[in-house]
């Protein structure tokens, strides 16, 4: 069963960033879709980091979706990143989310 994904840009939303063990972020993304999203975190931030553990809510705190990161661009309002690793049970929630988006 292939599933469609909408490619609806999403309001701001909060998410947790690990960009090691014990250095934690919280900042704001947008643009989420089943590829990636982009960060509003200042890339001097993540310099030297070329991927990061993400963790955000869909709808309520019990749904949540984690994903590993890469950075692909920085600039002065933040990164974009694209989604390397997520668990398919995340990802399936991730994709029925946006499909319910754009039906709205």
């Amino acid at each position: 069963m292939e599933m469609i994904v909408a490619e609806r840009r999403l309001q701001p939303f909060v998410v947790k960033e690990t960009i090691k063990p014990g250095i934690e972020l919280h900042s704001m993304a947008r643009d989420l879709s089943l590829e990636g999203m982009v960060l509003d975190t200042p890339p001097e931030l993540l310099e030297n980091s070329r991927y990061l553990w993400l963790e955000f809510g869909l709808q309520d705190k019990d749904n949540r979706v984690k994903a590993l990161a890469e950075i692909t661009e920085k600039d002065t309002f933040g990164v974009k990143v694209r989604f390397k690793h997520m668990f398919p049970d995340h990802k399936r929630k991730l994709a029925i989310f946006l499909d319910r988006e754009a039906l709205n």
